[in-house]
């Protein structure tokens, strides 16, 4: 059961019992107002710095319930005092004996203090007395905490010849020999631990796999549909997380769900980065740029546009010949005017040239528009008819607006 919920249950349960027998106004108090009852709602709720006085009022008034003691030495642990967190520990140990979650905390206690060597020691201890895997755990991940990466490894190892079907321990054992520059081995770990089900993108966070995610050993985990489920619902940093995971790992049959994301997201650098993904799955997404340059977000428009100004497919042509007539912002119409016209300016150079000279002295793409048509710059064929260079119309262009990076922000300019 998840642990927030078991604590909500047990606020649920106890506070009534410490309530009972009790009536206000005869020498105690409600269950509002008692410190203990206060103490565990606010616990289980999370509200650590909230519960702090009620569970120091609780604990120093000499609270022998358990739950009551165990909130306030959680509430000490994550926003008050370590050392009174230690105290409370050791307490419950002392009076009802050697229990897995009490020596958990008490080690994190010890750890929030510094005291990491006393830590370890509470760990290896719980180790050897408790039967599940929890203690080993625990310990693999403190000495990563510290880039012990051997000794983590050794610790995994061991576990797992005591719980050979751990996800979690062979996902830490990878991330112990990622850290060792091991990555065929990490790898083969990582790939058991999603067999066995472990959560799938867990470990590209973990240790020092990020710094080395583009390995060729780690993109063969990472799976582009996997990365792209439910993609538009996520929150901006888990959802660039996945789209920087996708960058290694491109694949055009993703292109729907990198649209609905780009579409449905109120994140700028979520909605670039994914422009910048979609542009390079080419001809393939065509369907979803159409989608995107029709989107009532007029700064997704232009954003998109002045990518697409950059490039020269030609897949796009049919595109922005529709929206010559949809689009209705005048600038996005300019970006629209020079994107076709760089395309069609080798076949079509006067048509080209006449889409640029229509965009007006005010709109802020002008001087991108004269950039363009100076390389419409070709000279009449025998038949007097305009003509331009193969590949002078392609290449970088310096005026092109450098706001909209992926990785970057997505500026205020027109």
């Amino acid at each position: 059961m998840n642990p927030r919920r078991t604590m909500i249950l047990m606020a649920v349960l106890v506070v009534p019992v410490l309530a009972a027998g009790r009536e206000p106004g005869v020498g105690t108090k409600t269950g509002r107002e008692d410190p203990a009852a206060r103490c565990v709602v606010a616990t289980a709720q999370g509200e650590f710095a909230s519960a702090l006085e009620p569970c120091r009022e609780a604990a120093e008034g000499g609270a022998l319930d358990v739950h009551v003691l165990e909130a306030a030495a959680r509430a000490e642990l994550e926003a008050g005092d370590p050392a009174r967190s230690e105290a409370i520990w050791r307490r419950l140990i002392d009076a009802h004996g050697w229990q897995w979650p009490w020596a958990q905390g008490l080690a994190r206690s010890l750890w929030r203090q510094e005291r990491t060597a006393e830590a370890e020691a509470v760990l290896r201890d719980a180790v050897e007395r408790d039967s599940s895997p929890g203690p080993a755990r625990e310990l693999v991940a403190f000495l990563m905490e510290f880039s012990r990466w051997d000794d983590a490894a050794e610790a995994a190892r061991a576990a797992l010849r005591r719980f050979p079907g751990d996800c979690t321990l062979h996902e830490s054992l990878g991330v112990a020999e990622a850290g060792l520059g091991e990555d065929t081995r990490a790898a083969r770990a990582i790939r058991k631990a999603l067999e066995l089900g472990c959560p799938p993108l867990r470990w590209t966070k973990r240790g020092e796999i990020p710094h080395r995610i583009d390995r060729p050993e780690y993109r063969k985990l990472l799976d582009p549909r996997t990365l792209v489920a439910g993609l538009d619902a996520l929150p901006e940093g888990e959802a660039l997380h996945r789209l920087r995971l996708l960058e290694l790992v491109p694949d055009p049959a993703v292109a729907p769900e990198v649209a609905d994301a780009i579409l449905r997201s109120r994140s700028a650098p979520v909605k670039l980065l994914g422009l910048h993904i979609l542009q390079g799955f080419g001809k393939a997404a065509a369907p979803q740029w159409e989608a995107i340059l029709s989107a009532p977000d007029l700064m997704l428009r232009k954003h998109a546009l002045r990518m697409i100004v950059r490039t020269d497919e030609p897949f796009l042509v049919p595109i922005l010949e529709r929206r010559l007539d949809e689009e209705k912002a005048p600038h996005n119409l300019g970006l629209v005017r020079i994107a076709l016209a760089r395309r069609i300016a080798e076949t079509d150079p006067g048509r080209a040239r006449k889409l640029l000279e229509a965009i007006g002295e005010d709109d802020p793409s002008l001087p991108l528009a004269k950039e363009v048509l100076a390389r419409i710059s070709g000279s009449p064929d025998a038949g007097g008819k305009e003509t331009v260079r193969p590949g002078t119309i392609t290449g970088p262009l310096t005026a092109v607006p450098r706001a909209d990076s992926p990785h970057g922000s997505t500026g205020g300019g027109s």
